[in-house]
């Protein structure tokens, strides 16, 4: 009876252990899943991030040529605005709209920002711009 009480007793210990890691590889398992799963959405993340990318730059470019007043001449027309240096100047688009957006630096170091419309060479905006690069 001793013997066979062990037996029993040693077979439920071995089903309870075998149970365990089996729970317990079922885990390692999930766990190995969720890994690859935010793997995966990670990867595919960064994948629509670059295409976004590609095709705000397309963009951009086909802006640059297209734009009919250019660099030069909407600079001439910042300057007159502003009496200085172009410091910066960069094609924007606001609100459907083509947009020079420059820094315009005056002889006492004060940046001054000057909008000029990329379709008619007028000037939108002239504002002192703050320390931090922000317009007031």
């Amino acid at each position: 009876m001793k013997q066979t009480l062990k037996i029993a007793i040693g077979a439920f210990a071995l089903v309870g252990i075998a149970s365990t890691g089996m729970m317990l590889s079922t885990k390692a398992l999930a766990q190995d899943h969720s890994k690859d799963a935010v793997v995966a959405q990670q990867q595919q993340q960064h994948k629509e991030e670059k295409e976004e990318n590609e095709e705000e730059e397309g963009q951009e470019a086909l802006n640059l040529l297209t734009a009919p007043v250019k660099i030069d001449a909407a600079s001439a027309t910042g300057l007159k605005a502003k009496t200085g240096f172009v410091n910066e100047a960069k094609l924007e688009e606001e609100n459907g709209k083509l947009i020079w957006d420059m820094d315009v630096v005056t002889t006492d170091n004060t940046v001054w920002g000057v909008d000029v419309d990329a379709k008619t060479g007028k000037v939108l905006l002239v504002e002192q711009e703050k320390g931090d690069g922000d317009q007031e």
